[in-house]
Order: C-alpha cells, then sequence, then structure tokens
C-alpha cells in the first residue's frame, strides 16, 4: 500500500514537472543569437488560462522575469569591464606603434614616466631589440615582438568591441522582454480579479432574502 501511494505522488511530482515546461514553452517564443528566450505575449488571456490557475502562469512569468533580470544586471557589470578595458588596449596600442615607429627610423624614445601621482622622471626607450612585455592576466608577463603585440592589442580591441556591441543588443532584448513579461503578468492579474468580481457577483444575486 505504501508502495502505491508513493508511485502515485511521483506520477503526480511528474505530471507537474511536465505541466511547468509546457507553460515556459507557451510564455516563451525563440531565442536572440545568443540563446536568451523572448517572451511571448499573451494575447487571449481566457484560453491561456484554460489548462493553467492563474497562480501557475503567474509563478512562470515571475520566474522568467527574474531570469531577465539577472542577466541584465550581470551583462551592465560585464559591459563595465569592457568599456574600462578599452581606454588601456587603445593606449597601448598607440604606445607600440610610435615604438615600432622609432625602431624604423632608428632612433631611441625619449618619454616622460610617472614615479608617483605627481612626480616625473625623463627616460630613454631604446627600440632597436623590437621587443615588449604584455600583461597577459594571471599575474602574467610574456615577451613579444612589436608585430606581434600590434596583432594581439588589435584582435582584442576589436573583440571587445564586438563583445560591447552585443551586450548592447542583449541588454536591449532583455528590456523589451522584461516589458511584455510585465505586461503579462499584469493582463493575468486583472483578468483573475475580473472573474472574482463575476463569481462575487453571481453568488451575490444567488443569495435567498
Amino acid at each position: 500500500e505504501m508502495s502505491a501511494n508513493n508511485e502515485s505522488i511521483e506520477i503526480s511530482n511528474n505530471n507537474d514537472k511536465l505541466k511547468n515546461v509546457n507553460l515556459i514553452t507557451l510564455i516563451t517564443e525563440g531565442k536572440n543569437p545568443r540563446g536568451i528566450p523572448s517572451a511571448k505575449f499573451i494575447e487571449n488571456v481566457e484560453s491561456f488560462l484554460q489548462d493553467y490557475s492563474v497562480e501557475a502562469a503567474l509563478g512562470a512569468l515571475n520566474e522568467l522575469y527574474s531570469k531577465y533580470k539577472y542577466m541584465e544586471t550581470s551583462f551592465e557589470k560585464s559591459k563595465s569591464v569592457y568599456k574600462s578595458k578599452i581606454p588601456d588596449i587603445e593606449q597601448t596600442l598607440e604606445l607600440i606603434q610610435i615604438l615600432k615607429g622609432k625602431e624604423d627610423e632608428g632612433e631611441d624614445l625619449i618619454t616622460n614616466y610617472s614615479l608617483c601621482d605627481t612626480i616625473y622622471a625623463k627616460a630613454k626607450v631604446t627600440t632597436t631589440d623590437g621587443k615588449v612585455y604584455l600583461w597577459i592576466g594571471a599575474n602574467t608577463m610574456v615577451e613579444f615582438s612589436y608585430d606581434e603585440a600590434l596583432t594581439l592589442l588589435q584582435t582584442q580591441l576589436e573583440q571587445s568591441y564586438i563583445k560591447l556591441n552585443e551586450l548592447d543588443e542583449d541588454l536591449f532584448f532583455l528590456r523589451g522582454n522584461s516589458i511584455t513579461v510585465e505586461v503579462n503578468m499584469a493582463r493575468l492579474f486583472n483578468h483573475n480579479i475580473k472573474i472574482k468580481k463575476l463569481r462575487e457577483g453571481s453568488n451575490s444575486n444567488n443569495v435567498v432574502i
């Protein structure tokens, strides 16, 4: 008898999971190029609620909305990181181009470098060896030729701009779909209130005095 009860509970749980999966497919349609699901506008609320309760539908929509907001916050942080890296890459790229130009002319580079916030010293940088050292992350510095460093930095710069554009597209996509979910939730909520009022009115009319 206990085994039969356990089997019925398991079947019930599986049915609930299946309903949740079906509900997710009903409130989303398609994905953007980075695989973010697109929220579907619920045109006919009454038809949509034939197989699902308002509570279940609102729960699924709220879960989707929370995921959108989480991704939006995460992408905003990533965007800030890339925006802060780009000026450093551009500055380093420009410096190496100057070093390579001096090497081609057979000249040393005379420059000022920072000892601390307000103190600078003049230095002569020899360019004839054609080598630079770049930080590549994880406290690691690697030696590159001028050409290798220029290729690496140019690639990083292009990838950073591409990633920034993708993040802007994704953020625009997320904000638009968040609004769709908000509208869907509001329409479901209003429909639920309307149904409750109709039922209350029907019950009051049936009261015998």
